[in-house]
């Protein structure tokens, strides 16, 4: 369906005023070219109308014959076999291939814009860190079932010690868990790290980061999103490797294995810092002096060595 389109000159056209027609004619003239422009217009006629349509197409019967009959001789319209035509629709109107044509051209334009759209967001997508991919839901999930903890001011203490295997339920088979690999120091990583989310499952120290970090900001009120935590991948990397040149020493001090340590350590001094956060921003809404800062794992880099005091002979508070 498309507009039918009128000049807005028409009505002083000389092929118009050229007509001697009394009021009334010259009504049933305009009556009859404005139904039948709009006929042709929404069936895509190309300007086309049958005398049998024509008759039907208004209230005056054979009069809109006359009516069209006198628009012939005015040269608006044009006879044609077993009806009438306007004179030069194509030059005001589209014709029916021109308007085939544009909305041919509109899918295919909408066709490319959702296929480029597609694309964008597949590429998003697969754009995603190692370990972040599923952390979306993780995050929903935990928030809706256990809600979110609330980090107190209360001073650090010391860490319960973490087990790298659920327990084995009662009456099944005991399958004996492969060894963690562990490589501590100078850049190295570690695998088989309990997942700070759900501890029926293993990660690797690098996804252990990511995974802590997203826990604690839903404690200090901050949502980390996938596309968040990656532009700080290189932060996120560095208190990686911070801990992971820390844990001996930690490990030595407690007796515990290396992945343990790893873990207390740098889920210790997350924890420091979100206290830290949680702290400065209540002395801000109170109007007191506070620090300013965002809480961005680059931060918390930049202050490790206040945060971990102490912890690596122990985690003395």
């Amino acid at each position: 369906m498309s507009w039918f389109r009128v000049d807005d000159a028409f009505i002083q056209h000389p092929k118009l005023e050229a007509l001697e027609l009394n009021p009334r004619q010259w009504a049933y003239c305009m009556a009859v070219w404005i139904a039948a422009g709009c006929y042709a217009a929404s069936n895509n006629t190309d300007g086309y109308i049958s005398s049998q349509r024509l008759k039907r197409l208004t209230p005056l019967g054979a009069k809109a014959t006359t009516a069209a009959k006198r628009l012939v001789e005015a040269g608006l319209w044009r006879a044609e076999t077993g009806g009438f035509s306007f004179h030069d629709w194509s030059d005001y109107n589209p014709t029916k291939s021109e308007l085939e044509a544009s909305r041919r051209s509109s899918l295919e334009r909408q066709r490319r814009w959702r296929e480029k759209k597609n694309k964008h967001e597949s590429a998003e997508s697969s754009d995603k860190t190692e370990g972040v991919d599923a952390l979306q839901d993780a995050l929903v999930d935990r928030h809706v079932t256990q809600g979110v903890r609330r980090v107190t001011n209360a001073p650090p203490t010391r860490p319960v010690k973490l087990t790298t295997h659920p327990p084995t339920p009662h009456g099944s088979k005991t399958v004996e868990a492969k060894k963690p690999v562990t490589q501590v120091g100078g850049g190295g990583s570690l695998q088989g790290l309990p997942d700070p989310m759900d501890k029926t499952r293993t990660v690797s120290s690098e996804e252990f980061v990511l995974r802590l970090w997203a826990r604690e900001s839903l404690a200090v009120g901050v949502h980390a999103t996938s596309s968040t935590l990656g532009r700080d991948r290189s932060r996120f990397m560095e208190l990686e490797r911070l801990a992971l040149e820390a844990s001996p020493a930690v490990a030595e001090a407690q007796n515990a294995k290396p992945e343990e340590a790893f873990c207390g350590l740098l889920a210790e001094v997350i924890r420091r810092a979100a206290a830290h956060y949680t702290e400065q921003s209540e002395r801000r809404k109170a109007g007191q002096p506070a620090e300013r800062f965002d809480w961005r794992p680059g931060w918390v880099v930049s202050r490790w060595e206040h945060f971990s005091r102490g912890l690596v002979h122990g985690f003395a508070a």
